[in-house]
């Protein structure tokens, strides 16, 4: 592990730390990208960070170093275009005035960043990269879906971009085993893949009882089931329904609460709810403020994620530290997360299997607390942003050693 002296302090080079960098909005990447830039910089080293779309709140650390892009459309091919551009101007700007030591891409690790960068003798990090969620609606996914040309010869440029930025990197982070998924020939380059999570502040979100409720949030003893995320289908909001119409059944009592930005699907979400036999047992309470969140978890009985295709599962991580068992989908990132002791896993898009997972911890109150127990305990011992920057900058120590 890296110490505070002096010649160990790197200078780091974020080429994009996400397509928004942010300590406020519900943006998954873009928050876990601040926490890593702002957790560096606190252990003293020098980060540099290009990026075209942020939302800041607060003072910077002084060892943060913005440099902010004008790019009219990163939507569109000539955005894409603009920011390789003026990024590599931006880096020989930094690079002229400090000795780089690390250039890292955050997630999410868009295809074709960091050879914008080429050639560069500094060793080039990628990730954590999550696993692939087939509803990223990003500026790469835009270019690469077959929006602009033909499918297939997108899927072969997008192969190609990759293959050369993997091949070009020093490193290669990947969050969870179900992101080897995003790695093109992984047993050829077995030797610069490393395993690194996104961390939690084990402070911020504590299993702590709120000392002033939410005022929508229910004051008696009745069971709730929260859910955080996207209100859209992939997210599992209509599987959720479903499976909550079952447990109203056996659980007259119990409460469902929906909070976060509505998708297109809304509509059909609200009408779903009116057709239900206890539309008064669902509360959509729409976005929440980043600092209430904590408290909104605190005061729900279990938390549910049943997405269809989740990279990692930061939500579901903010419950677990907040000492809530979960139940959510067997498939991508929260496989790997959610362990048997913390909750339930069923396969996306089973209401009935989700329904009885749901009607199993809901019962049993002695379930939920050793759930509960189990995943307080995973967190501060396996995801404390401590101990993630410990293990990311050894990572950096030994790359640095291998390439010198």
């Amino acid at each position: 592990m890296l110490n505070n002296s002096e010649n160990t302090r790197l200078t780091i080079f974020i080429p994009h730390p996400s397509d928004l960098l942010t300590n406020v909005q519900p943006h998954g990447d873009g928050l876990v990208a601040f926490e890593f830039i702002s957790r560096l910089a606190e252990r003293g080293h020098s980060v540099h960070v290009a990026t075209s779309h942020f939302d800041i709140q607060g003072e910077l650390n002084k060892n943060i170093h913005l440099y902010p892009m004008k790019v009219d459309n990163h939507l569109k091919i000539s955005g894409r275009l603009s920011y390789l551009i003026k990024l590599r101007k931006v880096f020989k700007e930094v690079s002229s005035k400090h000795r780089i030591d690390v250039i890292h891409q955050l997630n999410p690790v868009v295809p074709g960043i960091t050879l914008a960068l080429f050639p560069s003798k500094e060793p080039i990090f990628l990730g954590p990269v999550p696993a692939a969620s087939n509803e990223y609606r990003g500026w790469a996914y835009k270019l690469l879906s077959g929006e602009y040309w033909p499918k297939q010869i997108l899927r072969s440029l997008k192969k190609i971009l990759v293959f050369l930025q993997q091949q070009q990197a020093a490193a290669v982070l990947v969050a969870t085993p179900a992101a080897y998924n995003r790695l093109l020939l992984p047993r050829l380059m077995s030797e610069k893949i490393h395993n690194l999570t996104p961390g939690i502040d084990v402070k911020k979100f504590a299993a702590l009882i709120p000392s002033e409720p939410y005022p929508i949030y229910s004051t008696d003893n009745s069971p709730s089931i929260l859910f955080l995320g996207k209100v859209t289908d992939y997210k599992g909001i209509f599987v959720l329904l479903d499976a909550f119409e079952r447990i109203n059944q056996k659980i007259p009592s119990c409460q469902l609460r929906i909070a976060g930005g509505w998708g297109k699907e809304i509509e059909q979400v609200k009408d779903r709810i009116c057709r239900m036999s206890t539309p008064s047992k669902v509360s959509l309470l729409g976005k929440v403020e980043r600092a209430r969140i904590p408290e909104l978890m605190q005061s729900s009985t279990v938390f549910c994620f049943p997405s269809f295709s989740e990279p990692f599962g930061m939500v579901a991580l903010e419950a677990m530290a907040c000492g809530k068992p979960i139940v959510g989908s067997n498939s991508g990132g929260l496989g790997y997360l959610i362990h048997e002791k913390g909750g339930r896993k069923v396969p996306p898009g089973d209401s009935i299997l989700l329904a009885n997972a749901l009607l199993e911890v809901l019962q049993s109150a002695e379930l939920q607390q050793e759930m509960g127990c189990f995943n307080r305990t995973l967190v501060e011992t396996t995801y404390d942003w401590d101990q993630i920057i410990n293990r990311l900058e050894d990572i950096y120590q030994k790359t640095i050693a291998l390439k010198s």
